[in-house]
């Protein structure tokens, strides 16, 4: 048995991509505005500053959910 070979018997064709995908577009959404808001001097805006708060707490579903999948694959 290889070392790959338990991950794609138990998710066949991308299953689990589309979570690992999603889980690090958001992650990039947040680093991208957490880093603009700690570059920008002055008034960062408050859309901004929600749009990241919202971005990181959907990241913190996502990794959540991205874990439960793994530790089920890891049993």
């Amino acid at each position: 048995m290889s070392a790959h070979s338990y991950y794609r018997s138990d998710y066949p064709c991308g299953r689990s991509w589309y979570r690992t995908v999603k889980c690090k577009a958001v992650y990039l959404l947040t680093s991208t505005t957490g880093l603009i808001l700690i570059l920008h001097r002055g008034n960062a805006g408050t859309h901004l500053g929600i749009l990241h708060y919202q971005a990181g707490i959907l990241f913190g579903i996502l990794a959540i959910w991205h874990l439960c999948g793994r530790m089920k694959i890891l049993q």
